[in-house]
């Protein structure tokens, strides 16, 4: 493995390690929504009803694609801060990651981050949701 291919696995593990310092959750929860302020606003028109995820308190919206080296694009955003971060980390895991990847691997970034111990029970909820959504939709695309 090169520097230049990191796999779904090897994402996961990055990003949790950036919060494995913050033993308060505060902190964790304070860069959570820091990233979700780092979460690009898409293109005018993509919050379209075929987008929209079912299932979640906040509105979120999700399209998932493959980039010309067929490797998964994902865009996504939410009304509320917090979900942002949620699907921040979602999109850097889950970008340049094979099909195959996603599908079989287990997405444990928000409990080795320490993330999924300070959402409520209903945003944890939501973000099943999410997760659930995204692999469906990855199970229906096409090789082009």
């Amino acid at each position: 493995m090169t520097d230049t291919y990191r796999t779904f696995y090897d994402r996961q593990c990055e990003l949790a390690g950036l919060f494995s310092g913050m033993a308060d959750e505060l902190d964790r929860y304070s860069y959570l929504t820091a990233l979700g302020g780092m979460l690009d606003v898409p293109e005018e028109g993509f919050m379209t009803e075929d987008r929209l995820v079912k299932g979640c308190q906040s509105q979120v919206w999700l399209e998932l694609a493959y980039d010309c080296d067929e490797k998964l694009r994902l865009t996504a955003y939410s009304d509320t801060l917090i979900v942002r971060g949620l699907l921040y980390i979602l999109r850097e895991c889950i970008n340049g990651a094979d099909r195959t990847e996603l599908l079989n691997g287990d997405l444990f970034v928000f409990d080795k981050a320490g993330i999924s111990e300070l959402l409520s029970p209903a945003r944890r909820g939501g973000l099943s949701s999410i997760i659930g959504e995204i692999r469906r939709r990855a199970e229906t695309l096409t090789e082009r």
